[in-house]
């Protein structure tokens, strides 16, 4: 039978694979800057990846003071684990702002280079795909209300290390199984070692889980959905099919809107603006629009000084749709804003994207030209140019209107020359007469 580990363990492991491999003892690392958390980290940002970025001790002043959000830097440290939340990150050695000054051989990297490499690392040692853990729940809810995590109980009194947790997801497949899962509880669970980029955490895949009791619970037909006080015990047949999505909760059957994962959703939106950057353009939540005689107010927008907005973004939560896309468009159409964002979800891959074409018609674009349309709306050198170019355009067109009022001028002056001349010339046939 397979050794059984407490969470603590499992730290141990993952540590001794990661301090053991030398590509992450000394790694570059560029992306965006981040700041959330406490004064000592930040967050290190590229595409949808993340990685949580930790400075040691008398260098937190002195790191900090050239942090801001949005700003490219590149970072040197080693990488190690953060067992408190189950996150991995980097110790800050050095920090650079901009294109690195690397000599030598040195290999930059970028933060999704460095959760595929975790990924192959951990995916190749074998003692992490099939392992056991037995520990206490805490953070939950229910079993698809991430996170929830397992911590090392009390044992006979013993004083254990419950800032060491390890997330935890289980696969839709297990949710009958877990109705005596509960905060506090003790479980044994039985699954595979798993990175998770979006959010610079490793956790368990878990394929089998039991209580306490040691039963699995596999005849229970409850449904699992978390806040839904619809969802009553049904038959196995009418079993609710949850969400594929790790970070979401709620059953294909039971969406709902929920304000609090609403809210998550809007802070992933806003940053999303917000690392666009643009000239004079930031991201705001609860932005008052007018519709016809009354106010409403979009979830957050892209809006400058001046109160133009370059993009509007209407969020739900929890995969929920409604009439969210519906309002969208409304909002568009009223304040006459070029783009737009429909969010339910906090993955950026999952959102759809407008373009406001007039007259009430709305085009799905790309994510990439979203972007592309967003940077020539808010860039300062490319509203420069556009300014530039619709100037000389309007002077232009001063010149063709002043051409064509010449050519008018002369054709009338060309006509009274021409009547002019068919004059003298009939006055001088009648002098020769």
């Amino acid at each position: 039978m397979s050794a059984i580990h407490s969470v603590g363990d499992i730290t141990k492991i993952l540590s001794n694979i990661i301090q053991n491999e030398p590509t992450l003892r000394d790694v570059w690392v560029r992306g965006e800057v981040l700041i959330e958390g406490p004064s000592n980290t930040f967050t290190l940002i590229d595409e949808e990846k993340k990685l949580r970025c930790f400075i040691r001790g008398g260098n937190t002043a002195q790191f900090r003071s050239l942090l801001v959000t949005g700003k490219k830097v590149t970072v040197n440290g080693r990488i190690a684990l953060f067992p408190r939340f189950s996150e991995y990150q980097i110790h800050l050695v050095d920090l650079q702002v901009g294109e690195p000054n690397l000599t030598g051989n040195t290999q930059l990297l970028t933060v999704g280079d460095v959760t595929d490499r975790l990924e192959e690392i951990i995916a190749n040692f074998p003692r992490s795909q099939q392992i056991h853990v037995r520990g206490e729940i805490s953070y939950f809810e229910s079993p698809l209300n991430q996170p929830w995590y397992l911590s090392d109980p009390s044992d006979g009194g013993r004083v254990t290390d419950r800032n060491q947790k390890i997330h935890c997801f289980i696969n839709s497949d297990l949710i009958n199984n877990t109705v005596l899962m509960k905060e506090g509880g003790t479980v044994r669970i039985q699954g595979a070692v798993r990175i998770w980029g979006a959010f610079s955490r490793y956790q368990i895949h878990v394929e089998h889980i039991k209580s306490n009791a040691g039963s699995d619970n596999s005849n229970n037909t409850q449904c699992q959905c978390s806040g839904c006080e619809s969802c009553q015990p049904q038959g196995v047949s009418q079993q609710c099919s949850p969400l594929q999505d790790p970070e979401y909760e709620l059953c294909a059957k039971c969406y709902h809107e929920s304000p609090d994962r609403e809210n998550r959703v809007a802070q992933a939106v806003y940053a999303y603006l917000d690392a666009l950057g643009g000239s004079g353009f930031s991201p705001e939540k609860e932005w008052q629009i007018q519709m016809g005689a009354s106010n409403r107010k979009a979830d957050v927008v892209l809006v400058n000084g001046d109160g133009n907005c370059a993009a509007i973004a209407e969020c739900k939560g929890a995969g929920y749709v409604g009439q969210g896309i519906e309002q969208l468009n409304a909002y568009l159409s009223a304040s006459d804003t070029p783009f737009g964002i429909f969010a339910n979800r906090v993955n950026p891959k999952q959102w759809k994207f407008y373009k406001n074409q007039g007259q009430n018609q709305f085009e799905s674009i790309t994510p990439d030209l979203f972007k592309a349309e967003i940077k020539g709306l808010t860039d300062c050198d490319v509203i420069s140019t556009r300014n530039q170019i619709d100037t000389l355009v309007s002077k232009n067109e001063q010149l063709r209107q002043t051409q064509r009022g010449l050519k008018e001028e002369f054709d009338r002056i060309k006509v009274f020359l021409q009547s002019a001349t068919q004059i003298v010339e009939s006055a001088s046939e009648k002098i020769d007469e």
